[in-house]
């Protein structure tokens, strides 16, 4: 479905959809597949699935995060934990952010002034049931 403004936007998730009961993902360009930064980056040098790469990515990651990413959270146990925080620091990631707010998907989309190849933004929602 294609929504031309804000005010359309707007109606269509308040009046049509109960939007609590979904996960909301957005994308600054309508082309790009639903996957994570990393698997995107791998791509465009052939090195999809390359577990050495992925490895040497984080530990690179970890190394360079020494002493600058402050006491919380206190631990970081696992390498999703890792990721995690890389996610928020501009990493790319296997992660895959959803928010359940249509409205912040919708500022992900439009956040960046870069233009999209097709010229058109994407907000996915994803229904939960209980």
């Amino acid at each position: 479905m294609k929504l031309k403004t804000w005010l359309i936007f707007f109606s269509f998730i308040n009046d049509y959809l109960k939007y609590r009961n979904f996960v909301w993902r957005g994308q600054g360009d309508s082309s790009w597949n639903l996957e994570p930064t990393l698997d995107r980056e791998l791509r465009k040098i052939d090195r999809i699935d390359d577990t050495k790469t992925i490895n040497a990515h984080l530990k690179r990651f970890k190394y360079a995060i020494r002493g600058r990413r402050g006491l919380n959270p206190k631990e970081l146990e696992t390498d999703n934990d890792w990721w995690a925080l890389g996610q928020h620091q501009g990493l790319y990631t296997p992660l895959l952010d959803w928010t359940r707010s249509p409205f912040i998907a919708l500022f992900f989309a439009f956040a960046s002034t870069e233009e999209s190849t097709t010229g058109k933004k994407v907000i996915y929602g994803i229904y939960q049931t209980s």
